[in-house]
């Protein structure tokens, strides 16, 4: 797999943060589509963005929280024994992973990119795009696997 490009990476998310509405089912209407002119985005739809845009859309996940699970797994990256152990990271500027929650009877599920102890996110509560502290108790409770993303220039 391309390595992401932290400093893409993280232009992307600060042209985003705090200005995109989360919006179930919410996407980028391409990977061309400049950041600043999206309004709303689901989690799926934000890490889709965000990684394409970060590798020069050499990497194109697929949509939706699941099927992104599903792609991780399959491209054999590296999985996590839990979500947890991303706490051994959190200052390291080269590391970066891919977390998830899987959907249950009528609730979707979530998909967020940890850096450096933070999330790179869109989720709801009138949040949207945002950051929240890695071992927020509703990520480490309920996170069924998390993957670490091959990066560079963190």
């Amino acid at each position: 797999m391309v390595s992401i490009n932290i400093p893409l990476l993280l232009a992307v998310f600060h042209n985003m943060e705090g200005r995109v509405t989360y919006s179930l089912g919410g996407k980028a209407q391409s990977l061309d589509e400049d950041s600043h002119d999206i309004d709303a985005i689901d989690c799926s739809g934000f890490v889709r963005y965000a990684v394409a845009k970060a590798t020069n859309q050499q990497v194109k996940m697929p949509d939706g929280s699941f099927i992104q699970h599903e792609w991780c797994e399959q491209s054999g990256l590296h999985k996590l024994a839990q979500y947890s152990d991303v706490q051994y990271t959190k200052d390291d500027p080269h590391r970066l992973f891919v977390g998830f929650i899987a959907p249950r009877e009528g609730h979707p599920g979530h998909v967020w990119l940890v850096y450096k102890g933070q999330t790179l996110e869109s989720h709801g509560g009138g949040a949207g795009v945002d950051s929240r502290p890695w071992d927020t108790p509703v990520l480490v409770h309920s996170a069924c696997a998390c993957y670490e993303l091959p990066c560079e220039g963190g």
